[in-house]
């Protein structure tokens, strides 16, 4: 939580935000750290943007990084393209 209260300082004193405005910054701040943190299910949603790099997945607290297509995952920096071999159950974006 140190390194985070540090970059809001930062932020803030960059930006020249203080008192309320900058409650409010780590409020949101924090807060987006938090989603960004959660993982998503193929079931309830997948990336909007195809061919954005995501940690995903596979349920059994395996993980690697993958693409998405629209239509399947794929390993991103693999030429030719190279689908997963394991079915995708939850990613997040990084």
């Amino acid at each position: 939580m140190k390194i985070i209260e540090e970059k809001i300082n930062e932020n803030c004193k960059k930006a020249a935000i203080t008192g309320y405005g900058k409650t409010c910054y780590s409020m949101g701040f924090k807060e987006g750290i938090e989603v960004a943190k959660q993982w998503i299910s193929v079931k309830d949603a997948l990336p909007k943007n195809f061919y954005v790099r995501c940690l995903v997945d596979n349920g059994c607290n395996e993980y690697m990084i993958a693409a998405y297509t629209g239509k399947r995952w794929f390993f991103p920096t693999s030429l030719p393209v190279y689908e997963l071999t394991y079915e995708v159950k939850f990613w997040r974006p990084i």
